[in-house]
């Protein structure tokens, strides 16, 4: 009986394990995604071309 009650304690321990991994994975896709789209952004704002079309409304 205890062999069947650890087992069973064993098997829900590496489930648990396996979907802490998989959350902390999709954390880290959702950090990689927000820092692309920034570093997207930053590269638009700060190009040439938008630099100038942005001196070309202020004028």
């Amino acid at each position: 009986m205890q062999g069947v009650v650890l087992e069973h304690f064993q098997k829900l321990e590496a489930e648990r394990t396996i979907h802490e991994k998989k959350g902390v994975d999709l954390l880290l896709q959702a950090h990689a995604k927000v820092f692309c789209l920034k570093n997207a952004e930053a590269r638009l704002r700060y190009s040439p071309l938008a630099q100038a079309k942005a001196a070309m409304l202020a004028e």
